[in-house]
């Protein structure tokens, strides 16, 4: 599990440093910058919402989407105040992001499993996740996510409103039941144990 402790002082010192209102609703971008993933639509579903309090922050290496791309779209779209492009992030200081934002998203086409998702979802926040994401479909009965039931850019923007609406406390709940998912799910003890039944139940065929 992402270490969670100082969480609030972490909040807020990243938030100042972004310029990000204490009271703002913030959805983290954690990926690299291709257009399999969808950094250009998910500025354009957090624009939807028409929300000055809803803030987007993208952490990411450039691929075949630049951040001049992202911050092109942003500010076309009125809402460049509200996205933060951050560029790559790593070592512990990628978990200060963690700590800063109020839920993950990732609108991706295809992901089979989505690390930064699970890890998110470790430091005890809610996703919105796209069809494409198969971690959906293990934590869909968790009530810790969104998952969106197409990749229409109406299904996002609804997730987005949803997400938006709910108060801390909400989101802080939801976080706090998938956190408790990964750790009864994915700790290594858990992997292992299901690794030695299948051994057990095949090796000696």
């Amino acid at each position: 599990l992402v270490d969670c402790s100082n969480r609030i002082n972490r909040r807020d010192q990243l938030r100042r440093e972004l310029a990000i209102p204490k009271e703002a609703k913030v959805l983290l971008y954690f990926g690299r910058l291709h257009s399999m993933k969808k950094p250009i639509e998910t500025i354009r579903a957090v624009a939807s919402g028409g929300d000055e309090n809803l803030h987007l922050m993208i952490v990411g290496n450039e691929q075949d989407v630049s951040l001049k791309d992202c911050y092109a779209a942003a500010d076309e779209l009125g809402i460049a105040k509200q996205v933060h492009l951050i560029g790559p992030v790593y070592g512990e200081k990628k978990y200060d992001y963690l700590m800063a934002a109020d839920a993950y998203i990732s609108l991706s086409h295809r992901e089979n499993f989505n690390h930064t998702a699970a890890e998110s979802l470790s430091a005890g926040l809610p996703l919105i996740l796209s069809p494409g994401n198969d971690l959906q479909g293990d934590i869909e009965s968790e009530r810790c996510s969104w998952g969106l039931r197409d990749n229409e850019p109406k299904a996002a923007s609804e997730a987005i409103e949803e997400f938006n609406n709910l108060s801390l406390e909400e989101l802080q709940q939801m976080g706090a039941r998938g956190r408790a998912w990964v750790g009864k799910n994915l700790q290594f003890s858990t992997f292992q144990e299901r690794i030695g039944r299948v051994v057990t139940k095949y090796g000696k065929q």
